[in-house]
């Protein structure tokens, strides 16, 4: 197994996750050509303001990922993408922009939830209407993305409330149901242990599930011996 990982802070923007993987993970009979790979970001907390300085430094990132690598397959969010304090509207508004941003790049984003989706009010995660058509909605437990050799899963907040909760059982299934040639990527918003004060309910029940899954006590069994990576933002 060989992956690349950077790491970029953005504290003025308050990007508190900027994770840039390189996956090859599986055999090079998955690639089209020799040494090809698979470039995939991450980043978490945009809080994107009227200014959009969040979007506008994220289309420079990425614009620096494609001059290094020569491409980026997707870029995941793990939640947080307008400013905390403004009002549902513009809340939309400052996270469009962003999503915006990744569309223009012709990067395929993937949008999961953090407690201030919820925040402003009036949000529907399944059904909310992007304003580009060209992005996938807010994704809480669903596969966002699944490529050749990879899985990008989002485990989204249900709420505002810092907390685990129906995400647990819904999780325990899908990855039942998912085989173990991919690595799984999970995008969420909060963390599994404590920081500054912060604690997330419930979060013991995750990493059980994570790993009951990642085990390997059953030869040939595709329902365990998964390798999962686990992201996440919110500090």
């Amino acid at each position: 197994m060989v992956t690349t990982v950077k790491s970029i802070k953005k504290r003025t923007i308050s990007f508190l996750l900027c994770l840039l993987l390189i996956v090859t993970l599986l055999p090079t009979s998955v690639f089209a050509a020799e040494g090809s790979y698979t470039v995939l970001a991450f980043t978490s907390d945009a809080h994107n303001m009227s200014n959009n300085t969040s979007a506008n430094r994220l289309g420079t990132w990425i614009d620096e990922i494609v001059a290094e690598y020569g491409h980026l397959d997707a870029m995941g969010f793990c939640g947080d993408m307008g400013d905390a304090g403004a009002s549902s509207t513009n809340f939309w508004n400052f996270t469009q922009n962003v999503m915006d941003v990744v569309s223009a790049k012709g990067v395929t984003g993937v949008y999961t939830t953090g407690n201030h989706e919820y925040s402003p009010g009036g949000f529907d995660f399944r059904n909310y209407p992007y304003a580009t058509g060209t992005q996938s909605a807010y994704v809480i437990n669903d596969i966002g993305k699944e490529g050749d050799n990879y899985i990008i899963y989002c485990l989204g907040s249900v709420s505002s409330s810092q907390s685990y909760s129906s995400q647990v059982n819904e999780l325990r299934t899908d990855l039942a149901e998912m085989g173990n040639d991919k690595p799984i990527i999970i995008i969420t918003h909060f963390p599994l242990h404590y920081y500054s004060g912060r604690t997330t309910s419930n979060a013991i029940d995750i990493i059980n599930v994570l790993n009951t899954a990642a085990t390997n006590d059953t030869p040939n069994d595709t329902t365990d011996d998964k390798k999962i990576v686990f992201l996440w933002g919110h500090n």
